[in-house]
């Protein structure tokens, strides 16, 4: 069987719902030299079924059945099983536009990381994310980060085309052992080991988005494991190569931030937790918000912005209520104690 050019990922794991369109979507592009890798990641529905049927009526497709390892396991078997010159990642409740391969490939000659907009769909609607036409090289890789660093284009793997050469060489896969972001740490990673960037404007994705299925404390776990690996691989990287790049700091303070405020958050919804945890959970609060923002922002700017990402914070009445309860909590406890 002739190498394809392409090689399609796409995990699968409970959305025979959806797989149909997703799979459709794929076979009707008008790029035919690809491969369509469906990874069922152990579905308990009629997923595999789905895409066993879908696999006996197109020789294009392969399907791989496999126990459920999570999303990053099936997209790492799909690397390891991967055989074109290029892949593209396409989560099973998405789906594309007839010239959604079209024109990431041929947008450029050279460049190994391509990518282009989406339209992002939920109960309520949908919105778009159309950037514009933009090329980086090597000398300008700077200006890439400063500017995409926070979007989806350097955070998630899919609605691009990423070239397997240094996937291969230097044998990048997903991080199976963080639960949230190991989109982001995989894609970041891909970018060390390139030279061009192509970015096209088009809209050829759409993602459906789904709730995190993590309960809230699971979610304050995964968040803190993802920010220790991200400042590690990502930031830490980044600054010794631009040390003087306020936009790069910026946004690392937003993320720490966010994880600040989810643990607030996670106090005050999670009634029944424990008071030595909620005791725990606050005191780490404090700490990270004394310790993260200010020493990766600049003096003169990094304090009204830290400033003002409180305020914005703050300045929700659900949050307020949140940081008020947990005080509440907190003096109750150590009143109680006392007593």
């Amino acid at each position: 069987m002739p190498q394809p050019l392409i090689s399609v990922v796409v995990p699968v794991y409970k959305v025979e719902k959806y797989l149909p369109i997703c799979i459709q979507s794929i076979l009707n592009q008008t790029v035919s030299d690809f491969e369509l890798l469906l990874i069922d990641d152990g579905s308990p529905d009629r997923s595999g079924v789905v895409a066993d049927e879908y696999a006996q009526q197109d020789a294009r497709i392969r399907v791989f059945h496999k126990p459920n390892g999570g999303v990053s396991s099936a997209r790492n078997f799909g690397l390891e099983h991967a055989r074109g010159q290029w892949v593209c990642f396409i989560d099973s409740d998405d789906w594309v536009e007839p010239d959604f391969l079209a024109h990431l490939l041929n947008c450029s000659a050279v460049a190994e990381f391509r990518a282009a907009g989406h339209r992002e769909y939920t109960e309520t609607g949908f919105r778009e994310y159309k950037p514009a036409d933009e090329y980086f090289m090597e000398d300008t890789m700077r200006l890439f980060y400063e500017k995409h660093i926070a979007s989806s284009i350097s955070r998630t793997p899919w609605g691009k085309l990423l070239s397997m050469r240094p996937i291969r060489e230097h044998h990048l896969r997903f991080d199976t052992e963080v639960w949230f972001g190991e989109d982001t740490l995989f894609i970041c990673s891909y970018l060390r080991y390139i030279k061009q960037i192509v970015i096209v404007g088009e809209t050829d994705y759409h993602w459906r988005y789904s709730d995190s299925s993590l309960s809230r404390i699971s979610q304050v776990k995964a968040w803190g494991d993802f920010i220790a690996k991200y400042e590690k691989q990502v930031i830490a990287v980044l600054l010794e190569r631009y040390p003087d790049s306020f936009p790069i700091r910026k946004h690392w303070a937003e993320r720490c931030l966010d994880l600040l405020f989810l643990q607030i958050e996670h106090l005050y919804m999670e009634e029944q937790l424990p008071s030595q945890a909620r005791r725990q959970a606050l005191a780490s609060f404090f700490a990270h918000l004394k310790a993260y923002p200010f020493n990766y922002l600049k003096a003169d700017r990094g304090e009204m912005f830290l400033f003002e990402a409180l305020l914005y914070h703050i300045g929700n009445l659900y949050l307020a209520d949140a940081i008020l309860y947990s005080f509440w909590t907190l003096k109750k406890h150590i009143k109680h104690k006392k007593t």
